[in-house]
């Protein structure tokens, strides 16, 4: 879905038109969901969908201060005092504009079906964790996966507070071709 929209925004820049966004969410739900039905038509309920349609969204207030970034997720807690500014409720307030948010029961999900190699690099003078693995498709063609291990930081007066080693975890998966191929490449070095 990412590389389609990428790919339109290739002509969308041509064109002069706005370029077209999207963010993910990805959850796992340890039962089934569950259905209601509007006369014949089933519709899917489950915790999951909710959750995903939170972790998929892009708040307005980070928009301008993390454009152009390496990375497109980020995922900040409301400070003490600002908890009532919270958009619809939320404790938490995310940056998720062509990015992959999972949900971390989707990473422990995840990681016991791909085996994950922990990777630590430098991005923009910040020490990153990144896991990296392997996987088939449903053809048995070979791809990569990357994971980005966040730090949930601060919001705090229109402001960013980066989340320290202690902080809770997230977890993005990278679709930033440029950091897939030089983990690949430090990992051919090692």
């Amino acid at each position: 879905m990412l590389r389609i929209i990428h790919n339109n925004n290739q002509f969308a820049k041509k064109a002069e038109l706005p370029n077209l966004e999207l963010g993910i969410g990805i959850c796992f739900a340890g039962e089934a969901p569950r259905f209601l039905f509007e006369g014949e038509q089933p519709i899917m309920i489950s915790s999951a969908i909710g959750l995903a349609d939170r972790l998929s969204s892009c708040s307005w207030k980070l928009r301008e201060q993390m454009q152009n970034k390496i990375f497109s997720v980020d995922v900040l807690a409301y400070a003490e005092e600002d908890r009532d500014k919270g958009e619809k409720g939320q404790e938490k307030i995310r940056y998720n504009v062509n990015g992959i948010l999972l949900e971390n029961a989707a990473f422990a999900k995840l990681e016991k079906e791909v085996k994950l190699r922990k990777i630590s690099a430098t991005f923009d003078d910040h020490k990153e964790h990144l896991y990296y693995g392997l996987y088939k498709d449903i053809e048995g063609y070979r791809h990569d996966i990357v994971i980005r291990e966040g730090r949930v930081g601060i919001w705090k007066d229109n402001s960013i507070i980066r989340g320290g080693e202690n902080a809770e975890p997230y977890y993005e998966v990278v679709t930033n071709g440029k950091v897939i191929g030089m983990l690949r490449d430090k990992l051919k070095t090692n």
